[in-house]
């Protein structure tokens, strides 16, 4: 509304249209692509999480692989080299006692037995410079069928999806895990049935080992560990640090269920070809 000069008011209102831009900050396409940079920062993270922890899994197998064999040099150079320098004494003093029927009858059994511990001795050196295939459920298997177990308390290995190969780096700290995960269940669970499964998905592998025994309360669960024991503790570190992580699923009388998981990328060898679940050491 506005007047004139002579203080008559105007009886149509005055009306302008106008129209203000949004900030580059308030349009939708700078809200998607702020999404999407944040979504690619954060998997950049993650991507780079995951070579830092193959990258420490990698120089743990070659600091393992020198070890061992320094510790088979060791061996060959001492203990080998020991036994058959015994042997030969014992194949002197058994010569010269040939016509002892007695003598022959005592030396003879041990120097037989001296020469298996040294063949045995000589393969195990060999093993441990030897580059050897490994295959993942049967080293399961070696665990689940252990003969201090009874009979009809472990269950048949639960595979879930078709197996892949496990890389070698991270085999034995599976294999660690559900060994102490499998030796608890049998020995303070008071289970009567104990379950082993894999399952090989297309992001994450998981192994678990469940029992139907008396279980943990809230308590015991919450501190990770019952007290004076620190088996589900250790577990959880060795899974922590390389890259994994693991679950602990337990009520009073319900039993109890270990998990282990880790990434795809950690868990599967980048070898395909070397067939279902089977790595080197």
């Amino acid at each position: 509304m506005a007047a004139n000069e002579d203080g008559v008011w105007s009886t149509v209102p005055a009306a302008a249209k106008f129209h203000i831009e949004r900030a580059f900050h308030q349009t939708w396409w700078f809200r998607v692509t702020a999404v999407l940079a944040v979504a690619a920062a954060l998997y950049g993270l993650y991507e780079m999480r995951l070579r830092q922890v193959a990258a420490r899994i990698r120089t743990s197998m070659m600091a393992r692989t020198a070890e061992r064999e320094r510790i088979a040099r060791e061996l060959h150079d001492t203990m080998i080299q020991g036994v058959q320098g015994l042997v030969l004494r014992f194949q002197a003093v058994a010569d010269r006692y040939a016509d002892d029927p007695s003598a022959q009858a005592v030396l003879l059994p041990a120097l037989d037995r001296a020469e298996e511990m040294l063949v045995e001795g000589r393969e195990r050196v060999t093993g441990l410079r030897r580059t050897r295939v490994r295959d993942f459920h049967k080293e399961l298997a070696r665990l689940m069928h252990n003969e201090i177990y009874p009979q009809d308390l472990i269950a048949p290995l639960v595979v879930q999806r078709p197996p892949r190969p496990i890389a070698s780096g991270i085999m034995d700290d599976i294999l660690a895990v559900v060994g102490e995960a499998l030796n608890n269940a049998a020995c303070h669970s008071q289970a009567s049935r104990i379950e082993v499964g894999v399952r090989y998905g297309r992001w994450e592998f998981d192994a678990f080992v469940r029992d139907n025994g008396i279980g943990m309360d809230a308590e015991t669960l919450a501190s990770g560990s019952p007290k004076g024991h620190f088996g589900i503790l250790g577990m959880r570190e060795r899974m922590v640090s390389v890259g994994g992580k693991l679950r602990v699923e337990s009520a009073k009388g319900f039993g109890t269920e270990i998990r282990l998981t880790l990434p795809a990328k950690l868990a599967y060898s980048a070898n395909r070809d070397a067939g279902p679940a089977i790595g080197e050491a």
